[in-house]
């Protein structure tokens, strides 16, 4: 089974912050998640929620590692989340660019962060994600 999903820049940015997320709770990267709850949390610094979900969740990890994203610890939602992530970032740096990564030529002067790489799959499931550029 397939499922196609159409949305705006709007929603797509919203849905790859939230698949980055969970990616990064699934290999302890807490700073992320921290700053986006912080303002609902009541806590005065993203580093307090940092330290007490690393306490929580992973105590055997240090304040500064995490498990890979290809770790055997690293849940294999947070690797489909990832690969989600990846895949929505790129269209939206190309389109912000008003570019195609499937017809344009990359600009490696304006176009040299890890945004417009081909997506590494992490996961280890079967498939792939599949995105298409629908312009208005």
């Amino acid at each position: 089974m397939k499922i196609k999903l159409e949305m705006d820049r709007e929603r797509a940015i919203l849905l790859m912050r939230a698949c980055e997320c969970i990616a990064r709770l699934g290999m302890g990267q807490f700073k992320e998640l921290a700053d986006f709850i912080k303002p609902f949390s009541g806590w005065e610094t993203g580093e307090e929620i940092e330290r007490f979900l690393k306490e929580k969740l992973y105590p055997e990890l240090s304040m500064n590692s995490f498990n890979s994203m290809s770790s055997i610890k690293c849940p294999e939602a947070a690797q489909v989340a990832w690969d989600a992530y990846q895949h929505i970032r790129r269209e939206i740096s190309w389109a912000d660019k008003n570019k195609d990564w499937r017809t344009d030529p990359r600009d490696w002067n304006e176009m040299m962060t890890v945004n417009y790489d081909e997506p590494f799959k992490a996961s280890r499931l079967e498939g792939n994600f599949k995105t298409e550029r629908l312009d208005d």
